[in-house]
């Protein structure tokens, strides 16, 4: 029987699961829809691809994914920070990618839970710092699971410290 601090990383986990399923049909759909045709369907695996590569890393290798989800967070902040300071107007390219880099996060969070908690926070923040109102939809699931790893670190048993 898993405990309940397993029990919070599997809520966050489903969590950023819907978000994936929900979120990359709706993305999917409106991308076929404009610009659609051979442009739509490399602006879906320009995402897609990668997203799908880091989740299975991140699945089979989570001490090595640890580090390259850390660079891509850090891109995908980067990113979403200038796009906001500059005034880039990219368009949905920032939500897609805290989307993109979230979704495997979500499956490290399963091994590493406070490493996936405090990067989801990070870009989750900066998305709804920088884009507003508009990033309720992509940036609360991913704040709301990041803090629910860091939560299920916290409830972990703690081993007492030998003097």
């Amino acid at each position: 029987m898993a405990g309940p601090a397993r029990i919070t990383e599997y809520v966050a986990f489903g969590l950023l699961m819907a978000l994936a399923a929900f979120g990359g049909l709706f993305i999917i759909g409106e991308t076929m829809a404009d610009p659609g045709g051979v442009r739509g369907v490399l602006f879906v695996l320009a995402w897609l691809v990668p997203m799908a590569g880091l989740t299975f890393c991140a699945a089979r290798w989570p001490h090595a994914a640890a580090g390259v989800l850390t660079a891509a967070a850090a891109v995908v902040a980067v990113f979403v920070l200038l796009d906001a300071a500059l005034r880039l107007r990219t368009g949905p390219v920032g939500f897609i990618s805290v989307f993109a880099v979230a979704v495997p996060l979500g499956v490290l969070g399963l091994r590493r839970p406070v490493r996936a908690g405090w990067l989801l926070l990070a870009v989750g923040a900066l998305l709804a710092l920088s884009a507003g109102a508009a990033a309720v939809t992509v940036g609360l699931p991913v704040l709301l699971a990041g803090g629910l790893f860091l939560l299920s670190d916290r409830m972990q048993p703690k081993l007492p410290q030998s003097r």
